[in-house]
C-alpha cells in the first residue's frame, strides 16, 4: 500500500464514522490516539482528517491494491461495529465496500471473530483465584507479557498483531488478579481496558491502519505493544492492590505515566527482545489461527504458557 492509498484507507474511516451524520466520541478518540505518534503523507494533520467531507467514490477511486482493499474493509467494518450495534447508515456502506471489492464472506466471518476477541467475548476461562502474591510475583507476569505484546505488535499480518495483544493485555490482567485473590470476569476485564483505551474494537480498526502509514510501521507496533502492556499490568497491580476502589482518573494518570515508562524499557531492552525470532514466528501462527477461530482462547492461552521467551 503506497502513501496516497494509505491515506486514502484512513478517509475511508473517517467516511464510514460519519455516514450517519456524526462521529462517535469514541472514534473520534481512536483515530486521534492511533494516528498520534505518525506523520500523516503530504500536509495532512489529523484534524484535517477528520474535518473532510469527501465522497465515498472519491474515496474509492483511490484504493486499487487488493491489499489496500482488504485491509480498509477490515479497519471500516471493526470501526461500524465498535459499540456493539452497526447503525443502518454505516452498514450501508459496508455492504456497498463488500460488493464493490468482493469481499468473501470468510472474511466477514474472520472479523466477527476479532469483534468477539474485542468485546471479552471468548475470554479464557477464569477459574478460582488464587492468594495474594509479592510485588515481585506480579512484577514477573508483566515482563513475560510485555515482551510477547511486543512481538506480537510486530507482527505484519494485518490485525493478527493487534488481536494477540489484546489477547496478551486479558491473559495478564487475569493472572494478576488470580495473585491479588480477586477474580475478573470477562465484563470487569474489559471494563479495565476500555477505561484505559486499550482493547477496543475502534481502536484495533485505527491502529491496524495507522501501521500502514509510512514511518510507523512494525517497529512502532512492537514499542506500543510493548508499552501499552506494562502500563495495563501496573495499572491493575494498583487497581486489585485498591480492591477495585482506584478511580478511572486515577488509572488514567497511572497508565500514561507507565506507558512513558514502558517506553524507555522497551529501549533499554530491545536487544534482548530482538533475539527472540522463533518466539516471534509461533506467535505470528497462533495469532492467524486465533483471528480465524481455528483454535479458541483457552487454546491459545495454552500455546502462549509453552513458548520460551528472553524477558
Amino acid at each position: 500500500m503506497d502513501s496516497k492509498e494509505a491515506l486514502a484507507s484512513l478517509q475511508l474511516l473517517v467516511a464510514v464514522a460519519k455516514a450517519n451524520g456524526v462521529i462517535a466520541d469514541e472514534e473520534r478518540d481512536a483515530i486521534k490516539d492511533a494516528l498520534a505518534d505518525s506523520k500523516l503523507p503530504g500536509e495532512y494533520t489529523v484534524d484535517n482528517l477528520l474535518a473532510e467531507d469527501l465522497q465515498l467514490d472519491t474515496i474509492l477511486s483511490v484504493l486499487q491494491s487488493e491489499e489496500a482493499r482488504h485491509q480498509s474493509f477490515s479497519a471500516a467494518y471493526l470501526l461500524a461495529h465498535a459499540d456493539g450495534d452497526c447503525d443502518p447508515d454505516e452498514k450501508a456502506v459496508l455492504d456497498k465496500l463488500q460488493t464493490h471489492w468482493n469481499i468473501p464472506e470468510s472474511e466477514v466471518a474472520n472479523l466477527q471473530n476479532v469483534l468477539k476477541i474485542s468485546q471479552g467475548s471468548v475470554a479464557s476461562s477464569l477459574g478460582a483465584p488464587g492468594k495474594a502474591a509479592r510485588t515481585e510475583e506480579s512484577n514477573d507476569v508483566i515482563k513475560l507479557h510485555r515482551v510477547l505484546a511486543a512481538l506480537a505488535g510486530a507482527v505484519p499480518v494485518p490485525l493478527v498483531g493487534d488481536v494477540m495483544v489484546l489477547s496478551l493485555q486479558m491473559k495478564m490482567v487475569v493472572e494478576l488478579g488470580r495473585l491479588y485473590g480477586q477474580e475478573m470476569n470477562k465484563t470487569s476485564i474489559k471494563a479495565l481496558l476500555g477505561t484505559l483505551g486499550v482493547g477496543t474494537g475502534a481502536r484495533m480498526a485505527v491502529s491496524s491502519l495507522a501501521k500502514l502509514v509510512p514511518g510507523f510501521g512494525s517497529v512502532v507496533g512492537a514499542v506500543a505493544g510493548y508499552a501499552t502492556t506494562h502500563a495495563v499490568g501496573q495499572v491493575a497491580i494498583k487497581y486489585f492492590e485498591s480492591n477495585g476502589n482506584l478511580s478511572a482518573d486515577a488509572m488514567k494518570g497511572i497508565f500514561k505515566e507507565k506507558k512513558a515508562e514502558g517506553e524507555k524499557e522497551y529501549q533499554a531492552n530491545k536487544a534482548s527482545l530482538d533475539a527472540n525470532k522463533e518466539a516471534a514466528n509461533k506467535l505470528t501462527e497462533l495469532g492467524k489461527q486465533l483471528k480465524s477461530g481455528a483454535i479458541t482462547q483457552d487454546q491459545y492461552n495454552e500455546e502462549i504458557a509453552k513458548l520460551e521467551v528472553k524477558a
